[in-house]
């Protein structure tokens, strides 16, 4: 997630994933700030939260192929013990500082404001082995960064066989629903989104062979396939069978690629990339920002046409305050001691 050289750069790559980040953050919003209100029992609520499900198939999928993606020279043309460092370590170090971060700022929220509110409001304080639990199975918000490092590690060490090793892996996204308790969502996503890292990873060439040209067609396609897919699933009850999610997300990622592509060679899409390289930060401490917001957002008790108004745009806005807030906070503890919340500790950080 650090920064390259800006003629490193690959601004539909960029652009994807501002794209992801904005959805990741738009689907916490409506559902940890305005799923438990009394807002939700308007229309608007309930078009959002009808488009932040609906693109639950698109923005996880979509971000781990572009990390795959990216992660493709450090699995096939570096040892172990460079990739150590930068890929493994400090992934691991930033995602249990923050993990503990995050139970100890739900802990005080629970303590002093409404707990009805606070996402994930499981009876504190937690033990050892409780914590434990929740960093081993993924179950924190951060679980992307924990996600990441399993994924490079079993990539790499199937670099060697990759045939199978991808069978493998897509036989778990295949499979995962069947084999994986419903109420673990946490370890479902981290299954049912391995597939992505790996078709990144192993399948650069084509990934990039997709974003050299647009074609409408395959982007219609896609699309049609997707939406229709969608439809049948939902009316038959059938998205819980096996692959059905995999045949979805991959029409939707397809598409997404196609789009991103045309869109970056007619427009400048400067916003979006710059949001697409502060992925950390904004990963990272978006959540804190969403847990004060439902403290003082849910409660609010708006007539008619005004509780309309407020759940149609309040949505984007907050999206758009919090990204700003992430982006300033970070620029002000990524310095001195700080540095380490988002670097793992060395000599060179603590001077």
């Amino acid at each position: 997630m650090t920064s390259s050289p800006p003629s490193a750069r690959i601004e539909w790559l960029d652009a994807a994933k501002g794209a992801c980040l904005i959805l990741v953050v738009l689907y916490h919003t409506v559902v940890y700030i305005f799923l438990n209100s009394p807002l939700s029992d308007t229309l608007g609520f309930k078009a959002w939260q009808i488009m932040v499900v609906g693109l639950g198939w698109l923005r996880m999928p979509l971000f781990f192929l572009i990390s795959g993606f990216l992660a493709h020279s450090a699995v096939f043309n570096r040892n172990w013990r460079d990739v150590f460092q930068p890929r493994i370590a400090t992934f691991l170090w930033i995602y249990l500082l923050w993990m503990s971060i995050e139970l100890g700022f739900r802990a005080f929220l629970i303590a002093n404001f409404d707990p009805a509110l606070v996402p994930g409001n499981v009876p504190f304080p937690l033990g050892l082995d409780d914590i434990v639990r929740h960093a081993l199975v993924g179950d924190t918000p951060i679980w992307y960064l924990y996600a990441l490092v399993i994924y490079f590690v079993a990539c790499k060490l199937g670099s060697r066989h990759i045939g199978l090793t991808f069978a493998l892996i897509a036989l778990l996204a295949v499979f995962y629903k069947q084999v994986i308790p419903t109420q673990h969502w946490n370890l479902l996503s981290l299954a049912g989104n391995a597939i992505f890292f790996a078709a990144g990873c192993y399948g650069k060439a084509y990934v990039e062979r997709l974003a050299s040209q647009f074609n409408g067609m395959r982007f219609s396609l896609a699309c049609v396939s997707a939406i229709g897919l969608l439809a049948l699933g939902r009316h038959y009850d059938a998205m819980g069978l096996p692959g059905a999610n995999l045949v979805v997300a991959t029409c939707l990622v397809i598409a997404a690629i196609d789009f991103f592509t045309l869109l970056a060679r007619r427009y400048q899409l400067r916003l979006l990339c710059t949001l697409g390289r502060h992925t950390l930060s904004i990963y990272l401490l978006s959540f804190f920002i969403i847990n004060i917001a439902a403290q003082l957002i849910s409660p609010l008790q708006l007539p008619g046409l005004f509780a309309e108004a407020f759940v149609l745009f309040a949505p984007p806005l907050l999206v758009a305050l919090n990204a700003v807030l992430c982006i300033q906070i970070y620029s002000l503890l990524n310095c001195h001691l700080g540095r380490i919340l988002f670097s793992l500790p060395s000599r060179a950080l603590t001077k």
